[in-house]
């Protein structure tokens, strides 16, 4: 559990929103990719190669079994983003061949888009879909709920017994 809790004013908050593309990105269709370490770990290090070499900012993150939930900004923030999903489809697929996770390859392979010619497999829904947070109350609203994800979903009881969340109060 990495849960850090910085207090940021008002002003430094509408500073961000206005000097930033501060958005909330969901990831979906990883059929519970997620359930060991080294795959979990393999995204969040593809978070920390853009942190320190693309200037992405991360204020808020979960990551369940299947998906994703974040809150960040960046510059090219989508081609930060095509990057990271990339990155972590090809190793994490090379994971699953070496791990011998036939069942779930089978399932990536299903997914699969008809006119990927190029691509085997079908990691994450393709595109880049992020919702812009726009005030104060839509950004605490978004940190709130990818906090409580695992709560929702019946994993856990309190967020903080939850170990791959990141949340970044301000």
């Amino acid at each position: 559990m990495n849960l850090l809790k910085e207090k940021k004013s008002e002003k430094q908050i509408q500073d961000l929103m206005r000097n930033s593309s501060l958005c909330h990105l969901y990831s979906s269709k990883m059929d519970s990719v997620f359930t060991s370490e080294k795959y979990f770990e393999n995204l969040t290090g593809s978070f920390k190669y853009s942190q320190r070499e693309k200037n992405l900012k991360i204020y808020s993150y979960v990551i369940l079994d299947n998906h994703f939930h974040s809150v960040l900004s960046g510059n090219n923030l989508s081609q930060t983003i095509a990057s990271i999903k990339s990155y972590t489809a090809r190793t994490i697929i090379d994971l699953l061949k070496a791990d011998k996770k036939d069942w779930l390859l089978n399932q990536l392979e299903y997914y699969k888009l008809k006119h990927k010619s190029n691509s085997e497999y079908q990691f994450c829904r393709e595109g880049f879909h992020p919702q812009m947070i726009y005030s104060e109350e839509v950004y605490r609203q978004k940190v709130e709920y990818i906090h409580f994800n695992p709560v929702k979903r019946g994993l856990v009881r309190e967020p903080e017994h939850w170990n791959t969340v990141c949340v970044i109060l301000v």
